[in-house]
């Protein structure tokens, strides 16, 4: 049973989800993320469930053992499935969910596949299709959250939102969170132009996975475009500090977790493209590099202090060492 994302949304209390295999697809990862978030919680908020991560890429226990092995407390299970493939068709035809929902987080399914086809086409398996928003979905949901929050703009604030906000599901929560957290009402036009200028925050982001994943080409590019004033280079410290600290905790949670767990559980929502990197990130990091690292920032912010003409080449260099750090 196919069903568009926006309207799963809308009706996601009409669709027998519990005791169900949903398969979630599309190339819009933030809005996957959010369909399983719904789901989980839907289903969760029924009856305390169990959720068990089954990566496909990784799993060494076999699926047979995962549906017959009992919850410690007899709770319903939710089987989280990412990385499957149209090898596993035959298995998930012929699984029969008892006291388990099955969501498969398609993020790699390509349209044409058979396991796509066969969830499309199901009577009772649901299929949610998830692309970029539409204008008419965006709309509603930028009205609902402003009415919500009591958040007030101008007429032509208003439009200029409408016209630019993301229609990226995770990127339009994140604008429409430092809309209503603004704090003034009603908002102006050119409040917003500045609340939505997010363009070199996001180019700084690039830049920082670009730096940990050693492309030195890439690191010269795109700091020259990204570093255009000692404000950027502070702007970048205070990012690659935050990251720091992401990382740091993932290290001190590495035993018995997978990489994936540890991708989904840490790595900021709006920053669902640079999965893969950031666990590429996470195979070369320990303690012992983290440390180094946190030095090393130290040490750049005094040199940026004493000498912030220089910016640029400093910020350079700090990248360069960044990258022989997480070798």
């Amino acid at each position: 049973m196919k069903i568009n994302a926006e309207i799963f949304l809308e009706k996601s209390d009409q669709h027998k989800l519990k005791n169900n295999i949903i398969l979630i697809s599309g190339n819009e990862f933030g809005l996957i993320s959010k369909i399983q978030e719904n789901i989980v919680s839907s289903v969760g908020s029924l009856q305390k469930a169990d959720i068990v991560h089954c990566d496909f890429k990784n799993q060494k226990t076999s699926l047979d053992e995962i549906f017959n092995s009992d919850s410690l407390f007899g709770n319903p299970k939710i089987l989280l499935f990412t990385n499957i493939t149209d090898s596993k068709i035959d298995y998930v035809k012929n699984l029969e969910t008892k006291n388990e929902t099955i969501i498969i987080k398609g993020e790699n399914i390509k349209s044409n596949s058979k396991i796509k086809k066969y969830f499309d086409s199901h009577k009772s398996f649901i299929s949610v299709v998830c692309y970029k928003l539409t204008k008419n979905y965006k709309k509603k949901f930028i009205d609902s959250c402003l009415n919500k929050e009591g958040c007030k703009l101008t007429k032509e604030a208003y439009w200029f939102l409408l016209e630019n906000a993301s229609e990226e599901y995770k990127l339009l929560e994140g604008e429409l969170l430092k809309v209503v957290n603004f704090g003034k009402n009603p908002i102006e036009l050119e409040q917003i132009r500045k609340l939505l200028s997010n363009h070199n925050q996001i180019q700084l982001d690039d830049l920082f996975f670009a730096s940990m994943l050693g492309n030195f080409s890439l690191i010269i590019n795109k700091s020259q475009l990204s570093i255009q004033s000692s404000s950027d280079a502070y702007s970048f410290l205070n990012i690659v500090k935050n990251f720091s600290k992401i990382l740091v905790h993932t290290s001190e949670n590495k035993n018995g977790e997978k990489d994936s767990v540890l991708v989904d559980k840490y790595l900021p929502k709006y920053l669902f493209k640079h999965k893969e990197s950031f666990r590429n990130i996470l195979k070369k990091t320990n303690i012992e590099k983290l440390t180094n690292l946190n030095k090393l920032i130290q040490k750049t912010e005094l040199l940026l202090r004493k000498n912030d003409q220089k910016f640029l080449i400093i910020i350079q260099r700090f990248l360069l060492n960044c990258s022989r750090i997480l070798r």
